[in-house]
């Protein structure tokens, strides 16, 4: 399990070696994503079942999101 530890350029440099990252929507913020995409990392946060939740994710520009709800996901507009 990978630890958090605070240093965004830690969870970069690992994740420049991923094709994707699947986290909790707690570990994320605007620099990861932005970062792991400019080393072309797909972002996807899981379990989100909150239709607000869906549409901040969406806002964030995460590449997909892990639901046991699918069918909110088209409330959300995704």
């Amino acid at each position: 399990m990978i630890k958090r530890t605070g240093s965004i350029s830690t969870w970069s440099n690992w994740a420049s070696h991923r094709f994707s990252i699947i986290l909790t929507t707690s570990w994320l913020t605007p620099e990861l994503v932005s970062k792991c995409h400019a080393k072309h990392i797909k972002i996807v946060p899981w379990t989100v079942d909150d239709v607000n939740e869906m549409k901040k994710l969406k806002a964030l520009g995460v590449d997909g999101i892990i639901t046991d709800y699918p069918n909110r996901l088209r409330e959300a507009g995704l």
